[in-house]
């Protein structure tokens, strides 16, 4: 693995946006595509796929050991620390955190308030 010394991270609090991670619904759309119907119908369609995935996933993926609802509700229609967000203000970082004191310097030049770490 490559160590990159260039690397800074920033950190923040609480960033309004929406999560993203869709790692669960990357098994059912497949299943889902072109279908049309009402929600109980989809729900149901949703199930089905679930059991499909199950049969074959159960034994390398924990999400679907503990039954259809317990999947759809802690991991399906979970919100994760993954978010987007149409832009970050880098100097609202609430911590900054730099690999070597050049990188301070030079944020330092373009205006960041870096404190004592």
């Amino acid at each position: 693995m490559k160590n990159d010394s260039n690397e800074i991270l920033f950190g923040f609090d609480y960033i309004k946006g929406f999560p993203v991670d869709y790692g669960q619904w990357s098994f059912i759309l497949p299943f889902l595509l072109g279908q049309k119907g009402s929600k109980k119908i989809l729900e149901k369609k949703v199930k089905n796929a679930y059991f499909e995935i199950a049969k074959e996933l159960k034994a390398d993926y924990k999400e679907f050991d503990g039954g259809y609802e317990n999947w759809r509700d802690n991991y399906l229609f979970a919100e994760t620390n993954q978010i987007v967000v149409p832009i970050l203000n880098l100097k609202a970082a609430k911590k900054i955190i730099c690999r070597n004191e050049m990188q301070k310097k030079e944020l330092k030049k373009i205006g960041f308030l870096l404190g004592q770490d």
